[in-house]
């Protein structure tokens, strides 16, 4: 009875060939994270369906694993991952019939790309149940670990290039990702730039920013020797990176909030001197910038709010919940179904939460909100319960990817970005995955007596 709590075909995986199936999925899981980020688009404009390079490679990361049989037979691709594979397409559903909707009584025009989204999220499935299915052995965790380390370290350079060459920085990323246009900001006395890299908006750079260094984070926190060492580096590249080219409030903000975050949680296990250490750095940082704060090129807006200036703060939140009340006002107006998917949505919210109640009515927003309920109870079990020293790695670096994210939904809407929704569910899908794992794990370790990391399953 108890087996049927869990796959069945689990049993299988003792077989020694299986070993040789899972030896590359660390480098396939940083290959489709760092495709995700930086993957050129196949598609010339923003007006054709959301098709880029990297879905050649997730085309084939889902058919060789359906072929190797690494999908738990679960519903829609993965058991793995099956509540956040129904709550998006509900939610996809709820969108379509909402568009129909106001097409169907003549409040929007109809056009194709307005499916643009919905495709975006059936997508964003099939990507979460292919990060699911990713296994998660030691020897994985290090493989991973080792290859990210190439596509944090880009994202750094990148967002360096654009603070110092910005006109460089923008005309290859307009031309490489069919990017209709970068956002410079000029100022009268320096130039500065908030050029966003490769999601053309400097908040969403900075949100794929704080991804990249969170995933540094954990790695240097759970690992040991070179990766430790080279993770610390790499976190503080970005922390730099996040400080002084994106010129984005949110994002420091996310990055201080997701940094203290993950370290103070992560103190009650066997990491305490690497945990310490890391705080250390990040003491160190602030202050470095604390005191040379007026010779640093800066950003206007994040050293007002460094050097403590009164208003810094408050006057962002009051532009925001300005608007806040204004989409909320327009909101009550289709309650129910929302207002569709049309571009011409009446207000850009500035906040995920409220475009949801604005798109796609009440209903969307309760499945929405409830599928984020969903994966903050994965999380918090996860890393409750984990106990496998290198495994909780990817454990924290997939809570701190969710946290990201509920911190930047309040300050704009980043599910409805093609390219963010891909990112968060490829994240999603590696922490439903390894909470999944880690209850086979603790099973065939009550009922064999052994560590799995020493037998040719997981």
């Amino acid at each position: 009875m108890m087996n049927n709590m869990l796959d069945n075909t689990f049993l299988s995986y003792d077989d020694p060939v299986y070993e040789n199936k899972i030896k590359h999925d660390g480098f396939w899981a940083a290959l489709l994270l760092g495709m995700l980020f930086f993957g050129p688009r196949s598609t010339p404009t923003m007006s054709l369906p959301p098709f880029r390079v990297v879905d050649f490679i997730i085309v084939y990361l889902f058919f060789s694993r359906l072929y190797l049989g690494r999908y738990q037979n679960g519903f829609i691709f993965s058991s793995a991952n099956k509540v956040f594979s129904i709550l998006m397409l509900l939610l996809t559903f709820v969108l379509v019939i909402s568009t129909f909707i106001n097409v169907a009584i003549g409040k929007i025009p109809f056009f194709l790309k307005d499916f643009n989204l919905a495709v975006s999220f059936v997508r964003a499935v099939v990507i979460a149940s292919v990060a699911s299915s990713f296994v998660w052995k030691d020897k994985q965790v290090r493989q991973f670990a080792f290859w990210i380390m190439s596509w944090v370290f880009l994202a750094g350079l990148l967002a360096f290039v654009q603070k110092f060459f910005p006109y460089m920085a923008s005309g290859i990323i307009e031309k490489l990702y069919a990017v209709e246009y970068t956002r410079l900001e000029i100022e009268t006395s320096s130039i500065y730039s908030r050029v966003a890299g490769t999601f053309g908006n400097p908040n969403m750079f900075g949100y794929g920013l704080v991804f990249l260094g969170t995933t540094s984070l954990t790695s240097a926190i759970y690992l040991k020797g070179r990766y430790r060492f080279w993770h610390i580096v790499l976190y503080l590249f970005i922390g730099f990176a996040v400080l002084i080219t994106t010129g984005s409030r949110t994002s420091l903000g996310a990055f201080v909030i997701v940094t203290f975050m993950v370290l103070i949680m992560s103190l009650k296990g066997n990491s305490k001197i690497g945990i310490l250490f890391v705080m250390f750095m990040v003491i160190v940082l602030y202050f470095l910038v604390k005191v040379n704060i007026h010779s640093l090129p800066l950003n206007e807006r994040v050293k007002d709010v460094l050097a403590g200036q009164e208003g810094a703060v408050e006057e962002g939140i009051y532009s925001r919940y300005a608007l806040w009340e204004k989409s909320f006002e327009a909101a009550k107006e289709s309650i129910v179904f929302g207002e569709g998917a049309s571009r011409i949505t009446f207000q850009l919210s500035d906040n995920g939460y409220i475009m949801m109640l604005l798109r796609t009515g009440i209903i969307g927003a309760i499945l929405y909100l409830s599928l984020l309920i969903y994966l903050i109870i994965i999380g918090v079990s996860s890393c409750l319960n984990e106990t496998r020293q290198l495994q909780k790695a990817i454990v924290y670096m997939g809570v701190a990817a969710l946290v990201n994210h509920l911190i930047f939904e309040l300050t704009a809407d980043f599910l409805w970005n093609v390219e963010l929704v891909a990112i968060w569910a490829a994240y999603m899908g590696i922490l439903c995955g390894i909470s999944y794992q880690r209850k086979q794990y603790h099973f065939y370790s009550y009922c064999n007596g052994n560590d799995l990391n020493t037998l040719n399953i997981e």
